[in-house]
């Protein structure tokens, strides 16, 4: 059951527009990163500069192994890396709802 508020503001669609193009930058890059894109800058700064592994060590090949549709692999670089992984599907979905519609998701049920 879907229940829609009032419609978007200007201001409320740009943040939207925002927030959705967050939530995409680790959904696409993971694929993008399978087919060979490198990025020199990334790269854990905690490791680089104390020299120990942040927590978010192996999340990105974890992202990439779920874009790939290894599960295993996924869990084995990161524990929750695929959760997050749809986490951020399932706040894509939400967001696009929301401007599809031009209204804000009062609440999201699934039946």
């Amino acid at each position: 059951m879907q229940r829609f508020s009032e419609t978007l503001s200007y201001k409320e669609r740009f943040q939207l527009y925002l927030f959705l193009a967050i939530a995409l930058i680790p959904i696409i890059g993971s694929y993008f990163l399978n087919f060979g894109l490198e990025i020199p800058f990334i790269g854990c700064p905690l490791l680089r500069y104390i020299g120990i592994p942040c927590p978010g060590w192996g999340l990105t090949r974890s992202f990439m192994a779920v874009a790939r549709g290894d599960l295993s692999q996924a869990i084995a670089y990161h524990l929750f890396g695929p959760l997050f992984f749809c986490v951020f599907v399932i706040a894509v979905l939400h967001l696009v709802l929301e401007l599809i519609n031009n209204q804000k998701l009062a609440f999201f049920i699934f039946l």
